[in-house]
């Protein structure tokens, strides 16, 4: 069969252009999802300082006065982005079940962190068990590294990427902007999940109590760890990405062998 020069000229912008397409992909990142085992979180206890809550169903999130406990988070992206792609979107998804403390006028503003690639820490098993793991002061099972600033719940060792903030409430308080318990609530972390893409270090979220509105100096929230008996209630990422689609390497000359 033999073909029209402009017939060549279009089966060769074809070749070209799917040469430089890219397919959008989205994967989910949740304890226990299709077999996926790579989510390690524990609550640091601003109070109980040196207590491992890394076997914990629960991660708790609270403001006093300021920031206080808080929650170190990770999920491994190991082998799940293939290289040269191009991160779209990231969003993470707690579970928020309940709060503390909290009067019809409060909410708390919360905010992801990334940790520094330095920052690296130990979930270990626990629940409210002093002396193992990663605490509000140690990063590792040994009590052998602190965080940077000591006791400080890894504070100093947070790198601002430009995350998304969410607020929590009680239920029927009135902060219109605000989550009730009993309810998913998402963050966007893209552009931390696009620096671990990238190649940095990964070593998690920092999940802290920034702000605070109402009446009174504490309030906190209890969202589900990987340790909850139902994956539906397990913290997840979400990524979309976009990924090159293998080059089709051809000639002006074999485009046209084709059709001969």
């Amino acid at each position: 069969m033999r073909m029209s020069a402009r017939t060549y000229v279009l089966a060769g912008i074809a070749v070209l252009f799917r040469a430089s397409a890219a397919l959008a992909m989205t994967v989910t990142l949740q304890q226990g999802l299709n077999g996926y085992a790579g989510t390690t979180d524990a609550w640091l206890d601003e109070s109980s300082y040196r207590h491992n809550n890394g076997g914990s169903i629960d991660l708790r999130v609270q403001w006093y006065n300021g920031r206080s406990d808080c929650t170190d988070l990770k999920f491994d992206l190991a082998a799940r982005i293939p290289a040269g792609s191009t991160i779209e979107s990231a969003t993470l998804t707690l579970w928020y079940q309940e709060c503390g403390s909290m009067s019809n006028d409060n909410a708390v503003t919360i905010k992801p962190f990334r940790l520094q690639p330095s920052a690296w820490w130990d979930e270990n098993i626990y629940d409210d068990v002093n002396g193992y793991g990663v605490s509000y002061k140690f990063r590792d099972a040994n009590e052998t590294y602190q965080w940077t600033g000591g006791v400080d719940g890894g504070w100093s060792d947070k790198i601002d990427d430009g995350n998304g903030v969410n607020k929590i409430k009680k239920t029927g308080a009135t902060p219109p902007d605000a989550v009730e318990p009993q309810n998913f609530i998402s963050w966007d972390v893209t552009p931390s999940v696009r620096q671990w893409v990238a190649g940095q270090t990964n070593n998690g979220f920092l999940l802290v109590a920034t702000d605070f509105v109402g009446s009174g100096n504490i309030a906190w929230g209890i969202f589900r760890s990987r340790h909850d008996s139902g994956v539906y209630y397990c913290p997840a990422l979400v990524i979309t990405y976009d990924t090159p689609v293998p080059v089709l390497k051809s000639t002006w000359g074999g485009i046209k062998n084709l059709y001969r």
